[in-house]
């Protein structure tokens, strides 16, 4: 599904290390890429570089980012008021701090996820983007599906585990650390404990999913992987997974 038209938008994935992103033109996917990032003070300035590159200039639709970060709450639309954002964090246990800065995503589903960046990346995305830049998140997009049936879903990058449950609607949604491919396996089995009785499927997405699934399948029934449907020059990538969010966020919301 690759183009080489002009984009309508860009798909951006922002975590602490790492910058990847997609080109989209006419709902189609363009080239995948991605890029490591320092951590601490030369981020800001290795950013700002990537973002002059002309693949990266804002196009007429906007640059969506989906920030993949453990600082995010999900809170009711209808309860929603700006000059109440940083209570709302400080409530879920993410105090304000100098560094950082609150945005929120539009609501999805009757959800809006607040988000904590760095306000270095805030001032570069905004330098580069200004008001055509939109912010998501792994857990907004994984908490606004409709599950027919009992699903845990697991959609992992390479730092967290972006968990769901459903059951006739939202159980659960929380972004828990990832250290290990074993965190996966004690966050799924505290859940099937919390929720005993309830006849979850599983399904897990993202970065190493493939070798997570079969993990997982040893210890709980019905586990499925979710792999995005990709041109077939990329398919066989090694990361393909790593961009299963950028992926996903592009067919769901055409």
């Amino acid at each position: 599904m690759e183009t080489t038209d002009a984009p309508d938008r860009l798909l951006i994935q922002f975590s602490d290390g790492r910058f990847a992103f997609c080109p989209v033109s006419g709902g189609k996917i363009g080239t995948l890429a991605s890029y490591p990032l320092p951590h601490g003070e030369k981020q800001a300035d290795a950013l700002r570089s990537l973002l002059r590159q002309k693949a990266l200039q804002c196009p007429e639709g906007g640059a969506t980012v989906l920030y993949d970060t453990d600082r995010v709450c999900l809170i009711p639309a209808e309860y929603y008021r700006e000059e109440d954002a940083e209570r709302y964090m400080t409530l879920s246990g993410i105090p304000g701090e100098a560094e950082r800065r609150t945005v929120a995503t539009a609501p999805r589903d009757g959800k809006i996820a607040l988000i904590s960046i760095a306000r270095t990346v805030y001032d570069c995305l905004h330098s580069a983007y200004g008001d055509r830049l939109a912010y998501t998140h792994p857990l907004l997009e994984s908490a606004v599906r409709h599950a027919r049936k009992p699903l845990l879903a697991a959609a992992l990058t390479r730092s967290f585990v972006h968990l769901s449950a459903y059951d006739g609607g939202l159980l659960f949604a929380e972004t828990l650390p990832r250290h290990s491919d074993a965190d996966l396996l004690y966050y799924l089995g505290a859940l099937t404990k919390i929720y005993a009785g309830t006849n979850f499927r599983i399904e897990i997405s993202g970065t190493d999913a493939p070798q997570l699934r079969r993990a997982a399948a040893r210890y709980f029934r019905h586990t499925r992987l979710f792999r995005p449907s990709v041109n077939r020059s990329v398919a066989g990538s090694e990361n393909v997974c790593d961009f299963t969010h950028l992926i996903r966020l592009n067919h769901e919301n055409h």
